[in-house]
């Protein structure tokens, strides 16, 4: 895969609409934690929204990185030592 087509791969309309939806569930966080005062209330808040984060996008992501994986093994050579046109 080429750098544009992973992009477009993982930057497809699914995945910018569940990053929306994430998006949206992170400022409902924000807004329960909008009375935080005190070092341990942001570090509360900071936490949830980092376990949030890896909860929701952390299984898309790894099957994500492991299809691009796979398809870059597929599309390499076996031996990339061999002359193009074929030992002639």
């Amino acid at each position: 895969m080429e750098k544009g087509q992973k992009i477009g791969y993982l930057l497809n309309e699914w995945m910018v609409g569940w990053l929306l939806l994430y998006a949206l569930v992170i400022v409902v966080v924000a807004m329960f934690y909008g009375d935080a005062t005190t070092l341990s209330d942001h570090l509360e808040e900071g936490l949830t929204f980092l376990a949030i984060s890896v909860v929701m996008l952390g299984p898309f992501l790894v099957v994500k990185w492991l299809t691009v994986r796979r398809s870059k093994q597929r599309t390499t050579p076996i031996d990339q030592t061999a002359s193009p046109g074929g030992g002639r």
